[in-house]
């Protein structure tokens, strides 16, 4: 038997059919924004980060469930498309230390764009960037004033540390 282990780049329905229809058993990295992880992780997020899913040995809270699949395969002699539904495993990790280390980098960002506002040199490669996070108002008696974008803030930071591995063999987290 074939075994792979892939990361993020390789993640698309297209490959993981194709890995199915091959039999090639996978551990595969899958981003935190995929509908399929995110909506999986949105109903474990804060009973996943208790005593009981935490892994001494790597430091990391664990959580695994089982998955379905929605296996399709094209089969251009016959004309016609076989669908299936296939065992998958979603493993979901949450590390406090990377929590930390993308909120610090996400905070420096954040004020380099501030500093890029408050001075008027703004880039033109951080248009949206300025648009999501602070609402700039320019008066002609107080200036320009800065606030940033709370709500939009706290749900850039909600997935920081999390991140999830997708298989068809791996049970365990």
């Amino acid at each position: 038997k074939i075994k792979v282990v892939l990361d993020r780049g390789f993640y698309s329905a297209a490959n993981i059919h194709d890995l199915y229809k091959h039999h090639i058993k996978f551990l595969i990295a899958a981003k935190i924004s995929l509908k399929l992880v995110n909506t999986h992780l949105d109903k474990v997020r804060d009973k996943m980060r208790n005593w009981a899913h935490y892994s001494q040995t790597y430091q990391l809270y664990v959580y695994s469930t089982p998955v379905t699949w929605n296996y399709a395969q094209k089969r251009p002699c016959k004309g016609d498309t076989i669908r299936a539904k296939r065992r998958m495993y979603l493993h979901l990790y949450f590390c406090p230390e990377r929590a930390l280390e993308e909120e610090k980098s996400f905070n420096s960002r954040l004020a380099a764009w501030q500093a890029e506002l408050e001075s008027g040199n703004r880039h033109p490669d951080h248009e949206k960037q300025y648009a999501k996070y602070f609402e700039v108002k320019t008066t002609p008696v107080r200036g320009t004033k800065i606030m940033a974008k709370e709500e939009a803030l706290s749900e850039a930071k909600r997935d920081y540390g999390y991140f999830a591995l997708l298989s068809n063999e791996v049970k365990e987290p």
